[in-house]
């Protein structure tokens, strides 16, 4: 199987060794999922069936937004703070997760406590004209 390698921009063939890196930008936490929101939740799902059913190892990340512009109208709009919104949604999306049987990410990074680390992603890319 070949999957596409957004660092490189090239397809590569799954390895036989070694361990698969897979990144899922996950939702916005400010309202409840909707099909757009779950597509790629899915579609990772069954790519990570396949991986153990071919005993390939991964690691496997989904980030959670939970700062930004969208969650900060909704708190406002509903006299709650950032916090109160963010824990709603959160509880909503593992909800919808356990509902549906998806296979947990080994990891959930919040991009409130990645701050200064995607500063540093974004200047890089900058610096070597991969963004604008």
């Amino acid at each position: 199987m070949k999957l596409f390698d957004t660092l490189s921009s090239t397809y590569k063939l799954l390895p036989k060794v070694g361990t698969v890196t897979i990144y899922n930008c996950g939702p916005t936490l400010y309202n409840r999922l909707h099909l757009g929101n779950l597509r790629p939740i899915l579609t990772f799902d069954f790519l990570i069936r396949y991986l153990r059913e071919k005993k390939i190892s991964y690691k496997y990340v989904l980030n959670l937004t939970d700062i930004d512009e969208k969650i900060i109208l909704k708190a406002q709009s509903e006299d709650k703070s950032i916090s109160e919104v963010v824990g709603e949604y959160t509880y909503s999306f593992l909800s919808i997760l356990d509902n549906l049987g998806i296979i947990y990410p080994d990891n959930f990074p919040r991009v409130s406590d990645n701050i200064d680390n995607i500063q540093l992603i974004i200047s890089s890319l900058l610096n070597c004209r991969k963004a604008k």
